[in-house]
């Protein structure tokens, strides 16, 4: 219902922590995992203000999902949105999973959403997470990394349950990990993306040799 952010000294409960590493010798590997499944036709969002949608291809937002998945997944929102989330339909990827529902039918999502954006439903398989973030731990493992910083959405550790050891603890074959479990990983692409149900790495070095 509510997050915060603290220290030693305070807890406030609107507010941001910002962290800058700033050398010249800084090697820097950046990358992520996301490897959800599109399922169905391709949806264009008709009626949406920031991250509230109201209708999608004309249709109330939550008689969407009960035409494609039934009463039992529309009655059950938000409860089960981050095993449908929608799948923003960019150069990469990008899920917005349902965080909300509100009274007149129309879904609150962990992210904006635009009219015009074409999304289509998404579903987990697990087996397949875990075999996509195999590649991401390879192409690490190819870097010159000293230290790794990995930010993974709650979604995903919802979703993974405990098989998300599998899908974080082979980084530590490659250098000391750190980070936690956020609600939205933000990552450089372009001008910049926020992901859901998705994980981010930031690799960082002071050599270019590979132990």
């Amino acid at each position: 219902q509510e997050t915060f952010v603290f220290n030693k000294d305070k807890t406030i409960t609107n507010g941001v922590v910002g962290v800058t590493l700033n050398s010249d010798n800084l090697i820097v590997h950046t990358g992520f995992g996301f490897n959800w499944q599109g399922i169905g036709k391709i949806m264009r969002v008709t009626k949406a203000k920031d991250n509230i949608v109201y209708e999608i291809d004309g249709k109330n937002a939550v008689d969407i999902y009960r035409y494609y998945f039934g009463d039992v997944i529309a009655d059950s929102l938000p409860a089960v949105g981050i095993e449908f989330p929608l799948i923003l339909k960019k150069e990469i990827e990008i899920a917005r999973a349902v965080i909300g529902k509100n009274s007149d039918g129309s879904l609150v999502f962990a992210g904006n959403l635009k009219v015009g954006d074409r999304v289509q439903f998404g579903f987990g398989n697990v087996e397949a997470i875990l075999s996509k973030s195999e590649e991401l731990i390879k192409n690490c493992g190819r870097k010159p990394i000293e230290s790794i910083f990995i930010y993974s959405c709650m979604a995903r550790r919802r979703f993974l349950g405990e098989k998300i050891k599998y899908e974080i603890e082979p980084f530590a074959q490659i250098a000391p990990v750190n980070g936690f479990f956020s609600y939205g990983e933000f990552f450089t692409y372009g001008d910049g993306e926020l992901f859901n149900q998705a994980m981010t790495i930031l690799g960082l070095s002071e050599t270019e040799d590979r132990e």
